[in-house]
């Protein structure tokens, strides 16, 4: 924190921000990172209104990745380039080389039923909406997917294996925008 009340150069995301009359309040506030980059992804503000059809980093390739397609804006300074199209839910999965590590899912659905078997090489969970088209977003530390099963995984939606398409940086990898359901 800077003197005078100032706030600069934090890094903010994978937050959800829900009913606030106002999202943020920042005072004196500049230099501050509101995402973790692409494809890391940014926070979850419920009164966004951008859509999501590409993806990518410039979010020019056709699509959907469970990123919004534009700019979220805080405020003059401060933007979420990446912000999240839905609620980032994060859970334990223990610790993997001596360090705790959690799986984190960007769904517009509720979530239940979390699963990880290591020995068996995948990620469960169930998820169930009202109307609408559903999404999920998984994401899964390296030190798993790389180190315990060399890029060869499963992930159950529901019961049944889903088709994904992956990517990495440096710290974990992420799914591709994975269609649920579909009850318009």
């Amino acid at each position: 924190m800077a003197a005078n009340g100032e706030s600069k150069s934090n890094r903010v995301y994978h937050n959800n921000f829900i009913n606030n009359t106002n999202q943020t309040y920042l005072f004196k506030s500049f230099n501050n990172t509101w995402d973790g980059g692409y494809p890391s992804g940014g926070n979850y503000w419920n009164d966004n209104a951008h859509v999501d059809l590409y993806s990518g980093l410039y979010q020019n390739k056709n699509g959907s990745d469970g990123i919004s397609d534009v700019f979220y804006d805080i405020d003059m300074n401060n933007k979420d380039r990446f912000a999240l199209m839905a609620t980032i839910n994060a859970f334990n999965v223990g610790t993997w080389n001596g360090e705790t590590s959690a799986i984190e899912i960007v769904s517009n659905s509720t979530v239940s039923d979390f699963q990880l078997d290591a020995s068996q090489k995948m990620v469960g969970l169930n998820v169930s909406g009202d109307t609408g088209f559903g999404f999920c977003r998984v994401i899964i530390p390296n030190v798993i997917v790389q180190g315990l099963w060399q890029h060869n995984y499963t992930i159950f939606i529901n019961g049944q294996p889903v088709e994904f398409r992956d990517w990495t940086n440096t710290v974990h990898t992420y799914t591709s925008y994975i269609p649920i359901y579909d009850k318009r």
